[in-house]
């Protein structure tokens, strides 16, 4: 009985969070549920922000996204992905890609299986943070797939490089 209940507040909270903007898709059949989606350049949190190109050397753009599952413990053994587009330079048109972000202690990610998928981007390939950053807006699609190929909730995350 508990965890139904805990079940139907985790799904009624997303509901009311997909009103405020921040959570624009509900679950379509997953057993897990993408709580919170972060882009970070040289350790900030930059969601939504302009940022500009002129970073320090070393500098990265870290993409982190948080599992759980329906009983809001951390999901392991998932899979973690970002669907990108970014300015190509010439103009309006854009390129993209899909990335993926890893729980293994490795690619960026700080702790093996503790349901915080990574990726710590330093070369630019589809970060927001290098001197040759494309200008403009950079979106991040990020969601997750259970054991069944269920997706998750997608949270876009915008930055514009300015």
């Amino acid at each position: 009985m508990h965890t139904r209940l805990l079940t139907l507040s985790l799904v009624v909270g997303l509901a009311v969070s997909a009103c405020d903007g921040s959570t624009p898709t509900q679950p379509t059949s997953s057993s897990i549920v993408l709580q919170k989606a972060t882009v970070s350049v040289a350790g900030t949190v930059v969601n939504g922000t302009t940022v500009s190109r002129d970073h320090e050397t070393g500098a990265s753009t870290r993409f982190e996204a948080h599992l759980v599952d329906l009983a809001g413990r951390p999901a392991l053994g998932h899979t973690a992905r970002i669907d990108y587009m970014r300015p190509n330079g010439h103009g309006s048109m854009m390129n993209g890609g899909r990335m993926t972000l890893y729980d293994d202690g490795t690619h960026g990610d700080r702790m093996a299986n503790d349901g915080i998928y990574c990726f710590e981007d330093f070369g630019g390939e589809y970060g927001c943070h290098g001197a040759n950053a494309p200008m403009g807006r950079h979106d991040y699609d990020f969601f997750g797939m259970d054991h069944s190929n269920g997706e998750t909730n997608h949270m876009l995350v915008t930055v514009t490089v300015g």
